[in-house]
């Protein structure tokens, strides 16, 4: 009798843990989401970011597309549009460099505590390096995001380590890049608070990140945050700001499950 009344108290603690992933965020404002798009689905974001120097300003648009290949295997690509305002030199803007990548889910968020998925993204040398709208370098970054919950709170870590595959100057060849995020979710809003950092054998740029999330639907996210940089190499502040849509069953191909 204890077991089964034990039983029917999980059950609805189980389903409420279970919505609260789905209505996890789509994006992040730094860190890389957890959340992945299901078979047919197509994730659409448009993001703005600005980040003050202390020798230049710069601005960001980009527009970014997650598509559900499979329940497990997506697709992302993302294309930046850069503008760059040196102190006392001359303005510039143009595409970024492109990047497209790859994941795959390896734990889903509703089958263990503890959720994962893995990938790889290729940076494509498509912006100015001469006016720092570039790397000027192809780039391969193997990454993973790991999630879990913590009683109400959300726990998110994102690592990548990005190679340059071809090599300009004297720049080092390796970045690693380490997110953190907590999730704070409160009805259809999360209080959000990340630490993002990237690293070379030369120096790290650490910023402390907090946010606000809004999803008045499950297909529709706003995003408003303010990185405070922390490190020498660091912008003094920034904002960054999106909207997400998604979208089901683009090619009318039904349900493709693994």
């Amino acid at each position: 009798m204890k077991t089964l009344l034990f039983a029917a108290l999980l059950v609805p603690v189980s389903c409420v843990q279970a919505q609260d992933e789905k209505r996890l965020p789509e994006e992040l404002a730094i860190t890389r989401s957890i959340v992945m798009q299901d078979a047919d689905e197509l994730e659409s974001t448009v993001g703005f970011s600005f980040f003050k120097f202390r020798d230049q300003k710069q601005i960001t648009t980009a527009a970014e597309f997650e598509y559900g290949l499979t329940d497990r295997w997506e697709l992302d690509a993302e294309v930046p549009y850069q503008f760059v305002n040196p102190n006392g030199a001359r303005a510039a803007n143009g595409i970024g460099d492109v990047e497209t990548g790859v994941r795959y889910n390896v734990i889903p968020m509703d089958k263990e505590p503890l959720a994962l998925n893995v990938g790889l993204t290729v940076g494509i040398p498509t912006g100015d390096r001469l006016h720092d709208l570039g790397e000027g370098r192809l780039t391969l970054a193997p990454f993973f995001t790991a999630s879990t919950w913590a009683g109400p709170v959300n726990l998110q870590l994102n690592c990548a380590w990005e190679r340059a595959v071809t090599d300009v100057g004297e720049e080092p060849r390796d970045n690693f890049v380490y997110n953190v995020a907590l999730l704070y979710p409160i009805q259809r809003c999360f209080l959000v608070l990340e630490g993002n950092g990237t690293s070379t054998h030369e120096l790290t740029t650490y910023y402390v990140t907090p946010e606000l999330i809004w999803k008045p639907t499950t297909r529709l996210q706003f995003l408003i945050a303010a990185p405070i940089g922390v490190t020498r190499t660091a912008a003094d502040y920034g904002i960054v700001a999106s909207v997400t849509l998604e979208l089901d069953n683009i090619t009318h191909r039904g349900i493709d499950k693994d």
